[in-house]
C-alpha cells in the first residue's frame, strides 16, 4: 500500500510580508491606553539590562515591569546609558502603568527574547564546531555518529539504557 505525500503549499503574500519583516528586523508593536509602542529583535545590550533589573535585590518590586519594558523599547548601549532611567520612571511615575497593562508588551519581548537566543545558541554551536581543536573524525566515525542520532528514540539508547 502506498503512503500518500502531501505536496507543499505555496506561500501567501502574508506569509512572504511575515518573513520580510523578521529578516529586515522591523518593529513589532503593542498599544498600551491608545499609545503605540513599537519593540525590534533585543540585542545583547538589552537582554543584559533586562537580566539586571530581574536579579537586583530590594527596590520597587511595582517598577520591575516598568523598566523591564524601557530596556526592551531602548535596547542599545548609548539609548540605555542615557535614556533609561527616564523612560522607567516616566512609565511608573508619570504614565502610572499597571501590571496588567503591560502584561501584552511583556508577552511580544519574551517573542524577542526566543529568538534572540536561539540565534546565539545556533551560532556558538557553529563556533564550536569550527574551532582546530576538535579532534577530527574519519568517515566511519562520522557514520556512526549519525547512524545513532538517526535512530534514537526518545532519549533512550543502548549506551544509557539500564537494562
Amino acid at each position: 500500500m502506498a503512503r500518500k505525500t502531501k505536496t507543499p503549499i505555496q506561500p501567501t503574500i502574508e506569509d512572504e510580508r511575515l518573513l520580510e519583516s523578521v529578516v529586515d528586523n522591523e518593529k513589532d508593536y503593542v498599544t498600551i491606553r491608545g499609545r503605540r509602542i513599537g519593540f525590534r529583535d533585543l540585542n545583547r545590550w538589552g537582554l543584559h539590562k533586562i537580566s539586571k533589573v530581574m536579579i537586583k535585590e530590594g527596590g520597587d518590586e511595582l517598577a520591575v515591569n516598568c523598566k523591564c519594558v524601557a530596556a526592551a523599547r531602548l535596547n542599545g548601549y548609548f539609548k540605555i546609558k542615557f535614556f533609561w532611567w527616564v523612560l522607567w520612571r516616566w512609565y511608573a511615575y508619570i504614565r502610572n502603568y499597571a501590571d496588567t497593562e503591560l502584561a501584552e508588551a511583556i508577552q511580544l519581548i519574551k517573542k524577542k527574547v526566543e529568538i534572540a537566543l536561539a540565534v546565539y545558541s545556533l551560532n556558538t554551536t557553529l563556533m564550536i564546531a569550527m574551532r582546530e581543536t576538535v579532534m577530527k573524525m574519519n568517515r566511519e566515525e562520522a557514520k556512526a555518529i549519525l547512524q545513532e542520532l538517526s535512530t534514537d528514540k526518545a532519549g533512550k539508547s543502548a549506551k544509557s539504557d539500564r537494562g
